[in-house]
């Protein structure tokens, strides 16, 4: 831990029942979040004029686009965020992982994540903390402050909500009720009169939430507060397409004018966020950001596997140039075939244990991993993932340890060779290997390659010097899926109107969040503080 500068106050000399009234009045923090908003949609709806908070915060303060983990684990982007922690020190990156020592698949919920939130932080060192719907984080039970955890957040529905203190729950459900949407895993992106029906509950949902921050920025104490906004997820998962002109399947009609909800659902949060920032005030130093954003889906994900076994990596030898057509996967064709609320009535009626089969199904089909050199894992559809089957690592290895990596890099040329048909233009984005870029006690349950594609452009074919063409064939029910672009829109006193961060990382957030409210971030962080407040702060 680093001697804490001059005005900051370092958590671990702060015992836990430190308190508000006995510290100086302090200035506030006001941290909003927005789960998988598209930063280049922002800064072109907010410089066109159709966004003027955004517009407004960004003219006022500095902002720019962060890297994010989710260029290699998507789903660890807001857990990095939010802990200051590279994925390879957390105990889920996926919600499917495999068991240790096996080539099975389990189950990992939020549960497993036990590094300490940055508001654990903020609170050890006596600062009055609320938190709403932080994604992937229960409630913190010694919480100096409140909490609401699972009110509304993407793809929970296995999380109860929860709150501290166990009053604020009942408090909040007996005003605002549940969140309209609820899970909008059901909703296929494929059924326009689905989407037609959901688009009013999200805005809906967008316009409760903002009521329901109002609230408790009213109603309760707090020198910190963060709010999540969790709607833009769901909107870019599945109206992808009707926003997106080149997408190959924007329809050519639109009688339930769909083609304006995902800028509808960005101005209805740009209307709540502007509302929150008002009743905050003018001494209110604001964050506006998000750990990772929104795109088309274009991928070879579900084929992964089958480009593996055709470069020499399966179970058979290295396969002849030829073109073919791709796998399916019988598990995808039922979410794809099946309406989504019958899926999820059918998944209901089955023990745990078979559901959480099924989903692993959905990933993986039937493949027996066993005597193949490489394998893919789960890792959601942005980002391909692999894992060598590792002599002294995985049960009946294949590959010798002084192999790995040779075979790593054989494997990144293949598959940055990949390239759409008659063109030059590369399907593959980058292939990372995490064991370069992270480090922490998690690093052996991480995959040894991340894929992730390239979807600057639409494809559905790939072709490779080494086995020919493959075509692809739809197996997803959603259009939109997240890209690595975070962002960060800082707006408060000392901080340079219209700045640019360049080069960031989202792992510098929490520890910025510390910093911006008096406290010396640990040297146990991955990230560090951006350079907002020496001139205030000593620092």
């Amino acid at each position: 831990m680093v001697a804490a500068p001059p005005g900051v106050q370092s958590y671990e000399k702060l015992g836990e029942d430190s308190h508000l009234k006995d510290n100086p009045k302090r200035d506030r923090l006001l941290l909003l979040g927005l789960d998988a908003a598209e930063w280049r949609l922002i800064r072109r709806w907010a410089t066109g004029g159709l966004l003027p908070t955004f517009r407004r915060l960004m003219d006022e303060g500095a902002s720019g686009e962060f890297h994010s983990t989710a260029a290699q684990f998507p789903d660890t982007a807001w857990p990095s965020l939010i802990t200051g922690l590279n994925p390879g020190r957390l105990e889920r990156y996926f919600y499917i992982q495999l068991v240790p020592g096996t080539l099975r698949l389990r189950r990992v919920t939020d549960v497993a994540l036990s590094s300490p939130p940055f508001w654990d932080l903020l609170s050890h060192a006596g600062r009055c903390v609320g938190v709403l719907d932080a994604p992937h984080f229960a409630v913190s039970e010694k919480l100096h402050g409140f909490q609401l955890a699972y009110w509304h957040v993407h793809d929970a529905t296995s999380h109860p909500t929860t709150s501290v203190p166990a009053s604020l729950m009942g408090e909040v459900l007996s005003r605002y009720g549940r969140h309209p949407v609820g899970d909008c895993g059901p909703v296929s992106a494929r059924r326009a009169r689905g989407l037609a029906k959901l688009r009013p509950r999200l805005l809906a949902g967008i316009r409760l939430r903002g009521q329901l921050i109002r609230d408790l920025m009213r109603r309760q104490d707090w020198e910190v507060l963060l709010a999540v906004f969790s709607e833009a997820h769901c909107a870019g998962h599945l109206y992808w397409h009707w926003f997106d002109e080149d997408n190959p399947a924007h329809p050519e009609a639109d009688p339930l004018g769909l083609a304006e909800t995902l800028l509808t659902v960005y101005q209805a949060i740009d209307a709540e966020i502007g509302a929150a920032v008002e009743q905050a005030g003018l001494g209110v130093t604001t964050f506006v950001f998000a750990a990772h954003g929104m795109g088309p889906l274009y991928h070879a994900t579900w084929n992964l596997q089958e480009i593996l076994d055709l470069l020499g990596y399966g179970a058979s030898p290295p396969a002849a140039l030829q073109v073919r057509t791709g796998h399916l996967n019988p598990y995808r064709l039922l979410r794809v075939g099946l309406s989504g609320a019958l899926q999820y009535r059918l998944k209901s009626m089955l023990p745990k244990r078979l559901q959480d089969d099924l989903v692993s199904k959905w990933y993986a089909g039937n493949r027996k991993w066993a005597g193949m050199r490489a394998f893919t894992v789960p890792n959601g559809d942005a980002v391909g993932a692999i894992r060598l089957n590792l002599r002294n690592r995985e049960p009946d290895g294949t590959v010798r340890p002084e192999e790995y990596d040779a075979v790593c890099d054989d494997l990144a040329k293949a598959l940055l060779e990949l390239q759409a048909p008659d063109s030059d233009y590369p399907v593959v984005r980058q292939v990372t290997k995490p064991r370069e870029l992270f480090h922490g006690p998690f690093l052996d349950q991480l995959p040894d390659l991340a894929v992730l594609w390239n979807t600057e452009q639409p494809w559905n074919e790939l072709e490779s010097p080494r086995f020919g063409r493959l075509r692809l064939r739809n197996q997803d029910i959603r259009t939109g899926t997240h890209t690595p672009r975070g962002f960060v829109i800082a707006r408060g006193q000392g901080i340079p109107a219209g700045a640019q961060f360049v080069g960031h990382s989202i792992l510098d957030l929490a520890p910025t969040f510390l910093v911006a409210a008096g406290v010396a971030p640990p040297t146990s962080m991955d990230g560090r503080p951006l350079p907002l407040f020496s001139s205030r702060r000593g620092l």
